[in-house]
């Protein structure tokens, strides 16, 4: 899901839905912890709703883009599936977290039309990505 990434830490008790969003090289980030909203539920829905207020702030085309990331291609990827990411460039569509998730998945690969944030991520996981620029 655009934006919003799940954070499971039970070593240090942390739980709970993590927003980030990045334009033009400035990210807005905010944690929203289970516990402090109530449970895993109530926290994803604050979650999403500060992302989608973030999302307001941005020009109309970077709207859209973000509505289009928000599509399906993850939950139909199948084990071995390259997944192809029609993106921009000076933002993030593709970082660590979701090439950790991609890996889970078995996807073979990633290829993006645009930038992606935390290459060493993927490379750590010898997951394949394939971009046109890193942003930071």
């Amino acid at each position: 899901m655009y934006g919003v990434s799940r954070i499971d830490q039970p070593e240090k008790k942390n739980h709970g839905w993590y927003v980030r969003v990045t334009f033009k090289g400035k990210t807005e980030q905010k944690f929203f912890a289970d516990k402090g909203h109530g449970g895993k539920q109530k926290a994803l829905k604050a979650a999403q709703e500060h992302r989608d207020h973030l999302v307001t702030k941005l020009p109309p085309n970077r709207q859209e883009a973000a509505a289009r990331k928000r599509a399906t291609a993850r939950k139909t990827a199948r084990p071995g599936d390259i997944v192809v990411i029609e993106g921009l460039m000076g933002c993030s569509n593709l970082g660590g977290q979701s090439a950790t998730i991609g890996h889970r998945q078995g996807e073979a690969a990633v290829i993006v039309d645009g930038s992606i944030r935390d290459p060493d991520a993927s490379r750590e996981l010898g997951f394949p990505v394939w971009c046109r620029g890193v942003t930071p």
